[in-house]
Order: structure tokens, then C-alpha cells, then sequence
């Protein structure tokens, strides 16, 4: 990771990687390649906190790490967000669980792989839930990611260190689990959708070549699209003057 001031707000970012970030002064996480903004807002006891419009938020470095914390007053204490990149996995931005005020310090990367690992966990009851057939591929790796975070969190007590190196294993291993449920429940949705029509009801079309594919080309063409373009040249349909050739194009077209 790497994090350095610039000018209203903090950039943070993982060593080696392209993508990068702003952390604002008052948490909010801004893309620096025109992708959307993360906000954060705060539903306490009292209304909806929106840090951005909220007077009392302070902004500090966690011991000088490459980890931005903000934190807004609300009733009975402080909302706190901490902000930290994790490599190796493109633009995944982790958050922690709602965390209760307390004076002894949580371990960072313990909430970082409980909000994440909880998160996975609900996401996959969700669409199990809207009829999401769970593999064993994503049950093992479910149960790997489970693993190491039960490790991490029974031993922050007696080996604070060993948590720490357990929790970002639980990490990795949530989202590589993300990941996993994503491509599987895309797949099936996918499949359920061509059995129900065999050609998907959206419009994905493509360009005929000058020279009507072969058989099998044609044949994948068929199965890919439910559209296609015809690109006419006036110069093959017209190769001399006053001689006029629209075979080639009547075939395509009578194919489509």
C-alpha cells in the first residue's frame, strides 16, 4: 500500500497497482479514473449523518500507516471509517461491520475480513435464497474462508500478530469466494435464461464479413448474435460501371 497528502484529502493505493484513490476530508473515497464515488453516512439515534455536511468530523492517520481514519460525532460517541487498500485484487474496497465505541483498540484487519467474510456469507444466502444451486467449488472455498477467519478471531488474545496475518488470509480468501459466487451465479442465471428462450431477448449484434463465412464460422455466428449488420461497399456492388452485383449481399441477408 501507499498513501501520501494531496491536496484535500489523502491518496491511498497498492504498491505495484495502477488503480488509486482520494480519501476526502471527510471519508468519502474518489476514484481518480472517473469512477463513481464512495460515500458514507452514519444512521444514528438521533437522524442521518452525512459526514460531508456534518461539522464535527476529524480525519487522522491510523499510527502513521497507510490507513485514513475518519471519524464524525454522534450521539454517545464517535462513528469512525477506516479506509485501507488491499492488494493484489483490483478496485475491491473492503469495509468493516458497524463497530461499537469502545477504549480498547480493535485489530484493523480483523473487522476488515469479519465485514467482508459477513458479507459474503449474506450475499450467497441471498441468491441460494432466489434459487442459486451452491457447487462444491464455492461450499470448499466458503468453508476455507470461514476457516481462517475463525483462526484469526480466537487467537487476538493470545497472539494479536497471528490474527493479524489470519484476518488478511480471510481476506484474500473472501474475496477469491466473491468472485467465485459472482461466475457462479452468472453462469446459472445465464442458463436458466437460454432455456426459457434460446436466443437471449436483448439486441447483441454483429458485423457480416465482406465474404460470407463458412460453414462453421456461420454456425457460431448464429448461436452469438440475434443481430447482424451488413456492411455494404458500392464498390462491390458495383466493380463497373452500369454492371450491378447483389448476389453476395441477397445471400447474407436471406441468411440473417
Amino acid at each position: 500500500m501507499s498513501s501520501a497528502m494531496s491536496t484535500g484529502g489523502v491518496s491511498t493505493g497498492a504498491l505495484g497497482g495502477r488503480w488509486r484513490a482520494t480519501v476526502t476530508p471527510w471519508g468519502a473515497v474518489e476514484a481518480w479514473h472517473d469512477e463513481a464515488t464512495l460515500e458514507w453516512h452514519i444512521a444514528a439515534d438521533d437522524r442521518w449523518h452525512s459526514p460531508q455536511r456534518e461539522a464535527a468530523v476529524r480525519q487522522t492517520r491510523v499510527e502513521g500507516t497507510a490507513v485514513s481514519e475518519t471519524r464524525v460525532k454522534i450521539p454517545n460517541g464517535d462513528a469512525v471509517q477506516r479506509v485501507y487498500t488491499v492488494p493484489d485484487h483490483g478496485e475491491v474496497i473492503l469495509s468493516t461491520g458497524t463497530l461499537m465505541y469502545r477504549e480498547r483498540p480493535y485489530l484493523l484487519e480483523v473487522e476488515l475480513a469479519r465485514g467482508k467474510v459477513n458479507q459474503v456469507r449474506n450475499q450467497l444466502s441471498d441468491w441460494m435464497m432466489l434459487g442459486l444451486q451452491c457447487p462444491e467449488t464455492v461450499t470448499l472455498a466458503v468453508k476455507k474462508m470461514i476457516g481462517e477467519f475463525a483462526r484469526a478471531v480466537t487467537s487476538i488474545k493470545s497472539d494479536p500478530a497471528f490474527a493479524v496475518e489470519q484476518s488478511r488470509r480471510a481476506m484474500a480468501l473472501a474475496i477469491e469466494a466473491a468472485d467465485l459466487i459472482a461466475d457462479t451465479y452468472v453462469e446459472q442465471a445465464l442458463a436458466l435464461r437460454h432455456r426459457v428462450s434460446p436466443q437471449l431477448p436483448t439486441w447483441l449484434s454483429g458485423a457480416l464479413p465482406a465474404k460470407f463465412p463458412p460453414g462453421p464460422i456461420a454456425e457460431m455466428l448464429q448461436s452469438t448474435f440475434n443481430t447482424f449488420t451488413v456492411p455494404l461497399s458500392w464498390g462491390n456492388v458495383e466493380p463497373r460501371e452500369g454492371s450491378y452485383e447483389w448476389d453476395e449481399y441477397d445471400d447474407q441477408i436471406a441468411w440473417c
